[in-house]
């Protein structure tokens, strides 16, 4: 009984996880779809943080 709890818990970690990840991508303009890999969930948002880094540091030069 306790190993399917663990594996019941590890579902809705992973679940809080990805829908987290998918909140950020949409609020910072791209829509997530139905991907569920949390690695490339993740990879995109990374590259989105980073093009908004790149742009806010060409706007803000002297």
């Amino acid at each position: 009984m306790g190993a399917s709890k663990n594996r019941y818990a590890a579902y809705h970690c992973q679940q809080a996880v990805e829908k987290l990840v998918k909140a950020v991508l949409l609020h910072r303009g791209k829509e997530a779809g139905v991907e569920h890999h949390l690695d490339m969930l993740i990879a995109d948002a990374k590259a989105i943080e980073s093009l908004i880094q790149s742009a806010r540091r060409e706007l803000l030069k002297p």
